[in-house]
């Protein structure tokens, strides 16, 4: 796959973006189904990616650190199946070891969500906060 051009983390996020966090459990189906949606929407995400467009891109992956698991958001730098890199994009709740913009290497296959910006809004994915907000 091909390596995004810019480094930077986007620079507008809010204290709320970093600190968006949401207790659900691994069963609820709100969660099940996104991963599903995420999961068939991957080809369109990766083909967007590489076209290196004035967009931010974004997937949820999980994460274990001595025995918690979060959900975390990471910006993407580069997809290169499970040697992706990105940057964590929230401020991690009980991981000691990890922190907001830390650079971590990922499995792009694994994504539980996707999401595309532009200028600070999602112009694809989200697809379990859309969900969310339907409740």
């Amino acid at each position: 796959y091909v390596v995004q051009d810019k480094y930077e983390p986007i620079n507008n996020q809010t204290e709320w973006d970093k600190n968006n966090m949401r207790d659900i459990n691994s069963d609820d189906k709100l969660l099940i189904d996104s991963k599903q949606t995420a999961k068939s929407n991957l080809p369109y995400f990766i083909s967007e990616f590489q076209k290196k467009s004035n967009t931010d891109f974004f997937t949820k992956i999980k994460l274990t650190e001595n025995g918690k698991t979060e959900h975390i958001w990471i910006e993407i730098l580069s997809l290169d199946n499970d040697k992706s890199i990105g940057l964590l994009s929230n401020v991690p709740k009980y991981f000691k070891n990890l922190k907001y913009l830390d650079t971590v290497t990922f499995d792009i296959n694994k994504s539980e969500d996707l999401m595309i910006t532009r200028n600070d809004s999602i112009v694809f994915g989200g697809f379990l906060k859309t969900e969310l907000e339907k409740k």
